[in-house]
């Protein structure tokens, strides 16, 4: 499982496919983060979180996009 923005979503597919792994989960955050206030990435972070741990428990999951 690997997390990442939006804007590195299909670099993480590459990247994935091009090291053997073509199933890798990607948990996929909005882009971007840097930006955005404290208060806002927390709740991102919250959002995500669940989906983490899930991919982490049961793998073969289909990537997901927290908004």
């Amino acid at each position: 499982m690997t997390l990442s923005t939006k804007a590195f979503e299909a670099l993480g597919k590459v990247t994935a496919r091009g090291r053997k792994m073509p199933a890798l989960q990607q948990v996929i955050l909005p882009f971007p983060l840097e930006t955005e206030s404290e208060e806002y990435v927390r709740s991102v972070a919250r959002k995500a979180f669940p989906e983490i741990v899930r991919s982490l428990k049961e793998p073969g999951r289909a990537s997901v996009e927290i908004s």
